[in-house]
């Protein structure tokens, strides 16, 4: 072997008898543990270079991103490099995990790997309020920016972990609205697909529909001293209205007052000076019941097109199960 490979410590172990090549890195593994955890490989390993050996071990090369199968081989080979679920997971790992374990078949893998995801996308509304508004936290680590939650999306439709997608084109939603340059970006750079913008585009007309101000605003309450206090909500809804239609989930009312994100005191703020505290009340519950219903329809026909919610969340427990020390 040319002298720029270099072997990977922790890969390289004394019973291997197959070498795996990854970009200029090598490692020494027994073939027999990677059959034991991938069907796949079980029956098919890829075919090693007859030109190619290393101490007389054939070496062996993966057609996927050198990067991804190291991280994949230290999950499989490695004790406490891939735990499970409260430990933290950088995202770069987990995305590389869950990829080749889905591929290869890697089952208790796979399975850990979407039990994290699910701790950063969750599949009901109180769990991603909880979530937005820094109450929960998740097992993922490291930059969960707009290329994560790209990258996501497309896993999340290669493994067929369709529960994934309403909170992963939620929160794109949030990071492009009403931005069209960069979702034009973001498919030039093949981050996204054609498809995957019209369902943001979907997702932004479900947003303008569910909270609207007319929705939102009473006009009148009962309770009201005045017979209505309309001006003064609608008044501070059009201030903040961008932020809305950008953020909607919770921003008047997060789940816990603690929590408070700085439009929702303004908000709060400026209906105390000029509305009853029956409207205000009704402003505060109308929001929520928009994000109860939008999060409803959320992957429905008219929004996403994917499964409703009682297939997807049937999908997620066969998905991720009940986790526990034997099964993962």
């Amino acid at each position: 072997m040319a002298p720029p490979f270099k072997k990977i410590q922790d890969l390289w172990l004394p019973d291997g008898l197959i070498i795996i090549r990854a970009g200029d890195q090598i490692c020494r593994v027994p073939r027999g543990s990677l059959a034991s955890n991938s069907s796949v490989l079980s029956e098919s390993m890829p075919q090693p270079s007859v030109a190619e050996k290393v101490d007389g071990l054939p070496v062996v090369t993966f057609p996927d991103p050198p990067e991804e199968v190291l991280h994949w081989l230290k999950a499989m080979l490695v004790p406490g490099y891939f735990e499970v679920f409260p430990s933290k997971i950088t995202s770069v790992k987990l995305l590389a995990v869950l990829r080749l374990s889905h591929k290869y078949d890697v089952k208790h893998l796979r399975q850990r790997a979407l039990h994290h995801l699910s701790t950063a996308l969750p599949t009901d509304l109180a769990s991603e309020l909880a979530l937005l508004h820094g109450i929960a936290k998740s097992s993922v680590t490291g930059p969960c920016h707009i290329d994560f939650y790209c990258s996501v999306n497309a896993l999340a439709q290669e493994v067929g972990a369709l529960w994934l997608l309403p909170s992963v084109l939620y929160g794109l939603h949030t990071m492009t609205w009403p931005d069209k340059e960069k979702l034009d970006n973001l498919v030039s750079s093949q981050l996204l697909t054609a498809t995957d913008v019209l369902r943001l585009w979907a997702v932004a007309r479900a947003v303008i529909a569910e909270f609207s101000i007319s929705k939102i605003n009473p006009h009148h309450s009962d309770g009201c001293p005045t017979n209505g206090c309309e001006d003064g909500p609608t008044w501070v809804l059009h201030n903040i209205y961008s932020t809305l239609l950008a953020k909607p989930l919770g921003l008047l009312n997060p789940p816990h007052s603690d929590g408070l994100v700085n439009v929702a005191h303004y908000v709060q703020d400026m209906m105390d000076g000029d509305t009853c505290i029956a409207c205000r009340e009704a402003v505060l519950q109308n929001h929520s019941k928009a994000d109860q219903d939008f999060w409803d329809a959320l992957p429905g026909s008219n929004v996403l097109g994917i499964p409703d919610w009682t297939e997807l969340l049937a999908a997620k427990e066969r998905d991720i199960g009940l986790l526990s020390d034997d099964n993962v």
